[in-house]
């Protein structure tokens, strides 16, 4: 009998997968240092509060991050007092925008990290066929220190111009990802790939990846769109950043949060986040 009870002690405290807690990842494009914003009482100076203050605020475990520049990539850590991957794209030091990876150093342990660039030379700092502007992918391989177990991490920003380069640079994420979507081990893939559900590059995406939004337990909050021109009227109808996962993750919510800080748009963008569990 006793043995009999300290085996349904065992098999009743196996873990999962993943931790049964949950894994609240976020994408963001926070909009880039624009002189023009300056002028119109919308530079970074007025909106570091309230982007930063929505991060802390949601309680973000992991953020993918869009457009952020290097001063503003230290501004996020230093409010956040979350920790920072990533490099600039012209570059590959801190020139240029960043696509980078926040996460909450007290969760998460860095096993290993990179920045390549969407181009036919990806580990260079590169053009991508029909590209406006160079653009990069950021990664890391993560593990959460309570378990032990791993997690990979992406996040990018498709060219906005490059029909071309926007398919090229899905099937150069996907290439790289190969490995890793035979194993058991979670992906979460984040971005700004300015592309809506119909595109080519979304549906190469959404073969391999779940998109988190089209399985979230309870309907998705917020507008379909995810980006507002810092227009307060909308509509918001172009929903252009996704958050991916592999394998299929149990989606608790997903949302895009439309708020706004005394009347305004923190950036040009609304985040995007998904609550996340894999068993």
């Amino acid at each position: 009998m006793i043995r009999l009870l300290i085996a349904i002690l065992l098999l009743t405290t196996v873990t999962p997968l993943w931790a049964s807690d949950t894994l609240r990842v976020a994408s963001y494009n926070v909009r880039y240092l624009n002189p023009e914003d300056a002028a119109a009482g919308r530079g970074w100076e007025v909106r570091r509060p309230c982007v930063t203050g929505l991060i802390v605020f949601h309680a973000f475990d992991l953020v993918g991050v869009q457009e952020a520049t290097h001063t503003q990539v230290q501004d996020i850590a230093a409010d956040t007092g979350l920790a920072p991957l990533g490099v600039g794209r012209d570059d590959g030091q801190e020139a240029g925008e960043y696509s980078p990876i926040f996460y909450r150093r007290e969760r998460f342990d860095v096993l290993d990290s990179g920045t390549f660039w969407l181009s036919p030379t990806p580990e260079k700092v590169s053009f991508g066929w029909d590209a406006l502007c160079r653009r990069v992918c950021t990664w890391a391989k993560l593990k959460e220190r309570a378990t032990g177990r791993i997690l990979h991490f992406w996040n990018t920003h498709f060219d906005h111009r490059g029909v071309e380069a926007r398919k090229q640079a899905a099937a150069l994420l996907l290439s790289r990802l190969e490995p890793l979507l035979g194993t058991d081990e979670p992906i979460v893939l984040t971005g700004d790939f300015n592309c809506v559900e119909t595109s080519e590059p979304y549906r190469l995406l959404a073969a391999r990846l779940v998109d988190t939004r089209t399985i979230s337990a309870t309907p998705a909050y917020g507008p379909v769109g995810s980006t507002n021109s810092f227009n307060i009227a909308g509509p918001f109808q172009h929903r252009i950043d996704h958050i991916f996962a592999h394998p299929r993750p149990r989606v608790i919510r997903h949302g895009t949060l439309a708020e706004t800080c005394d009347g305004k748009f923190p950036s040009d963008h609304f985040p995007v986040v998904t609550d996340l569990e894999w068993h």
